[in-house]
């Protein structure tokens, strides 16, 4: 059975022995995992083909052709399940998404809407339609024009074995069936591109059941477990984390690495790495 070395860094929160309980002694660490391949899947969310804002587009193509369609293509070699989460209405577009979608899903209906907070603050509208973001007319005409043409972009559109979910609740059902528990997570807009994944107030079948996320996200605790950022020169990372986006376009990557080279002083473990199979 195929497993997958990996090197993680995380923040420790604590001094070495007899240094003084002050954050300026808080150091990184690295663990060394071992996983079973087919306990894992990774999941790339928001690739898609266009995008409004022009520059994030030549960067999101530039980081899926260079990045992610490489580490794709060797997570299927290894096992690894390959998951796509474009959003609903693009998931939609692939006939891969109804294998895990429920009755409600496919045909409408089923469900009541929460009891809180209220449907009007929801959507913003009536008393609290103050708190809606001004609709920008550029972005409008865009998404009248252009969006019903979005799809995953060319070079990660779903091969033949990979899965395409359209909610949280349905790649819960995935992980669930297929025995994953280890999710890398890869794509853009890290720190809003997955509501859409949401269930139950977090990503079902992550955080509030134990499973590893790992991937490079926006969230605003921080909370460094082993992560690899991504920069602007083009690293990727992996751990199970959360923690900011490092582009401006919030574009991010994870890519399977091995363990990082320390030989040459000055130099830090951002370096390209390997996917290992045993």
């Amino acid at each position: 059975m195929s497993t997958i070395s990996l090197q993680v860094r995380y923040q420790r929160h604590a001094p070495d022995e007899g240094e003084e309980y002050i954050e300026p002694n808080f150091r990184r660490a690295f663990l060394d995992w071992e996983l079973t391949a087919t306990e894992a899947a990774l999941v790339m969310v928001d690739c898609w083909s266009i995008h409004p804002i022009v520059t994030h587009q030549q960067r999101a193509a530039q980081i899926c052709t260079d990045l992610i369609a490489p580490v794709a293509e060797a997570c299927r070699r290894a096992g690894v399940r390959v998951v796509h989460a474009p959003s609903p209405g693009q998931a939609k577009l692939y006939e891969q998404w109804t294998k895990y979608a429920c009755d409600a899903e496919l045909f409408g209906g089923g469900g009541e809407p929460p009891e809180w907070p209220p449907a009007e603050f929801r959507n913003r509208e009536g008393d609290y339609a103050q708190f809606a973001r001004p609709t920008e007319p550029a972005t409008k005409k865009w998404i009248d024009e252009e969006l019903e043409n979005r799809r995953i972009i060319d070079c990660l559109e779903p091969q033949a074995g990979d899965f395409v979910v359209a909610t949280g609740e349905q790649l819960h059902r995935l992980c669930r069936h297929n025995g994953v528990v280890h999710l890398f997570y890869c794509g853009f807009a890290g720190h809003r591109g997955r509501p859409h994944l949401r269930g139950d107030g977090a990503h079902r079948g992550v955080d509030p059941r134990g499973g590893d996320d790992a991937g490079v996200h926006g969230d605003r605790g921080g909370a460094d477990r082993g992560v690899h950022r991504v920069r602007e020169r083009g690293t990727a990372g992996t751990g199970a984390t959360r923690t900011r986006a490092a582009t401006t376009a919030t574009a991010t990557a994870v890519a399977l690495r091995a363990p990082p080279s320390r030989g040459r002083k000055g130099h830090n473990d951002n370096g390209r790495r390997r996917l290992q199979r045993h």
